[in-house]
């Protein structure tokens, strides 16, 4: 198979000395990392493979998925290929694409928890919002969070009083085309 135009451009790019520097950069990156950050992102993966739920008719999905009806199912089907058959790359906020997203939305409202409570062993944490700035990254790079996670103010992080449990709570966020 005959490699892209551009990545045969980028591979010729690639010199032994730019190789070197990519990876001197990703080892000043990987150092700059506070144990915090690294935990609140090992953590945000435990909740993507422990709780996060995403819906039947998601794209990409989770461990945790939520049944939608067979109707639902075939509604959004219906709508994905209206839209895929149109596609124009050059069209912006194209008609057939806004009623997709807006039917997902409306499931996304209906079925999604509108509070994730995540129990997880306790934690002791010095620098909460280094923490939570890694568990933000954790679940945005996952591409299947649902949850508000714009700021470390989003994320409500507590202690049983009992000592057995740290609790993770996340708000639902509604999408740009939820119904409000």
């Amino acid at each position: 198979m005959r490699r892209s135009k551009t990545l045969e451009k980028l591979m010729k790019e690639l010199t032994p000395e730019k190789i070197e520097e990519m990876r001197l950069k990703r080892i000043a990156r990987n150092k700059a990392l506070t144990l915090e950050f690294q935990l609140g992102w090992y953590v945000g993966e435990d909740i993507v493979n422990r709780f996060l739920p995403t819906l039947t008719v998601d794209m990409l999905q989770t461990r945790v998925l939520i049944n939608v009806t067979k109707e639902e199912e075939d509604e959004v089907k219906q709508l994905n290929d209206i839209w895929y058959s149109n596609y124009d790359e050059k069209v912006k906020n194209d008609d057939n694409w806004i009623a997709l997203r807006k039917y997902h939305a409306m499931l996304e409202e209906k079925y999604l928890p509108p509070i994730l409570e995540c129990r997880i062993r306790p934690l002791n944490v010095d620098n909460m919002e280094e923490f939570k700035n890694g568990f933000r990254s954790s679940l945005w790079d996952s591409d299947l969070c649902h949850y508000d996670i714009t700021s470390n103010d989003d994320i409500e992080i507590v202690n049983e009083e009992d000592g057995y449990f740290t609790i993770i709570r996340l708000k639902y966020k509604k999408n740009e085309y939820g119904t409000d």
